[in-house]
């Protein structure tokens, strides 16, 4: 069988529906029949080419079930039927810094949403950080002054709340000039273990923003990063997911010395 056999025998849709149900749990003709309101003889002639195909197999005792390459075809049509839905954002955002692999089992993921709205998107960063309870990470070429306080407060509550940050060296360089370096400023810097706990980055190609309570990914379409669209979940598989990403990041990122900044910590 040649690939373009195998998705013939998917592109029907009656075809699909019965693998994705005998995937789920071996099943009788009549069981099927019932299920997906089909005809015996339509049921039959499904059956025929997709144990043709080896996707399924009859049983001693009159089930269908799953065979081991039916489980493997069926493990990434999730990524096909989801991609669909993210087409639009996937033929206009860059996605090559994330390695394929993660990429593959975030868009397999179920509950990932797609945020379109850049103020929307904004207060759902915001939210994330307020609600955070564990740690904050964070990849960006953009600051929002108004989460200062808020983080400030979390790294002061003596909990062991963690948070690392790579920034972009432009963004670095322009928060680090005297006049944005107060003395409040260097507190801060103090308390968040900047040396430990921020790393820069000659030129990002997408944000992240994961906390405890959920993750956002932003990518660049064109020259920039794209703030009006992001995937977005509250899953745990998505965090561990955008953690792989922010690791990836971290390790490749310049570590900020002392002698960086026009002050002495």
């Amino acid at each position: 069988m040649k690939v373009n056999d195998l998705f013939f025998e998917l592109s029907h849709g009656e075809r699909y529906s019965i693998l994705k149900s005998i995937s789920k749990k071996k099943k009788k003709h009549m069981h099927l029949e019932t299920e997906l309101g089909l005809t015996g003889p339509e049921v039959s002639r499904h059956l025929k080419r997709l144990q043709e195909a080896k996707l399924i197999q009859k049983t001693v005792e009159g089930d269908y079930q799953i065979t081991s390459f039916g489980k493997m075809i069926c493990s990434v049509t999730p990524f096909f039927e989801n991609s669909l839905s993210l087409v639009d954002f996937i033929n206009t955002h860059n996605f090559e810094n994330i390695p394929m692999e993660i990429l593959f089992q975030i868009v397999c993921l179920s509950d990932i949403e797609l945020g379109t709205k850049t103020m929307e998107n904004i207060e759902l960063w915001a939210e994330l950080i307020k609600k955070s309870n564990e740690y904050i990470y964070a990849v960006t070429d953009q600051l929002q002054t108004s989460v200062i306080p808020i983080t400030q407060k979390k790294v002061q509550s003596g909990t062991g709340f963690d948070i690392k940050a790579i920034i972009d060296r432009k963004l670095f360089e322009k928060f680090t000039r005297s006049e944005y370096l107060t003395p409040r400023a260097n507190e801060l810097l103090k308390q968040i273990d900047f040396f430990n706990s921020v790393r820069l980055s000659e030129e990002l190609n997408l944000s992240l923003m994961i906390t405890d309570n959920g993750a956002m990914v932003f990518l660049r379409a064109g020259d920039s990063i794209d703030y009006s669209k992001c995937i977005f979940s509250r899953s745990e598989d998505f965090l561990k997911l955008t953690k792989k990403i922010f690791d990836l990041y971290w390790y490749k990122a310049l570590i900020i010395k002392p002698s960086d900044l026009p002050l002495q910590l």
